[in-house]
């Protein structure tokens, strides 16, 4: 059975951010299914429409959930007994707009959001665009790091690094996101809210990973 010496390469990558994604829902509720439903697909097409105006492609705009549920209320009475009572059906539609950064487009987007009728709270999270690119540059980033690494302990044990025999790798999420974020609640109930320009300059996205290596040695 050969030699063998195992390392973890780590591989960091710092990116600065050139993409956007805003998350919100637009959520009704009542007693009737279908009056839930159109409701919150009513706001929707509003939300869209605003979107689309503002100077958005409509493919920006895009469903990450919908979902609809009874709602039930619960209460004691005053004989102590636990009464459940249908509150209604709850329609929820989740959606997330998503563009290149810049100031100007983020500035237009919030207000765009908060203009429309649908009124929903959103969330900002700033990233990079091609995500694939980024997961390439770590996993090379990784691998440099564990070969030197290999290397170095093998020049100071005085043997020599051979064939590389395995590669094990973890493919979880790796984050792909700044630590700079926000969130606006928009509650107005006559479209009329708009928000002040926005200037914000968030933190590059700082992404690691770990690659485990197993190399031959003599």
């Amino acid at each position: 059975m050969p030699k063998t010496i195992t390392v973890k390469g780590v591989g960091k990558v710092v990116s600065p951010v050139d993409y956007v994604e805003i998350s919100m829902t637009i959520t009704n509720t009542d007693k009737d299914y279908t009056k839930a439903c159109e409701l919150t697909d009513n706001a929707y097409l509003k939300l869209k429409n605003t979107v689309v105006r503002s100077g958005f492609e409509e493919s920006s705009l895009k469903t990450t959930n919908y979902n609809v549920h009874a709602e039930y209320s619960g209460s004691h009475n005053a004989e102590g007994k636990y009464i459940k009572e249908f509150v209604g059906f709850n329609c929820t539609h989740s959606l997330k707009l998503s563009f290149s950064f810049s100031n100007e487009l983020l500035s237009k987007a919030v207000n765009a959001l908060f203009s429309s009728l649908a009124s929903p709270d959103i969330d900002i999270r700033f990233t990079v665009e091609n995500k694939e690119k980024l997961k390439a540059a770590i996993l090379r980033s990784a691998a440099a790091s564990a070969k030197e690494n290999a290397l170095t302990l093998c020049e100071a044990s005085d043997v020599k690094l051979g064939s590389l025999l395995s590669v094990t790798y973890s493919d979880d999420d790796m984050n792909v996101y700044s630590t700079t974020s926000s969130r606006f609640m928009a509650n107005s109930t006559d479209g009329a809210v708009a928000c002040a320009s926005l200037e914000v300059n968030p933190d590059d996205v700082v992404t690691k990973d770990t690659v485990t290596f197993v190399w031959e040695i003599a």
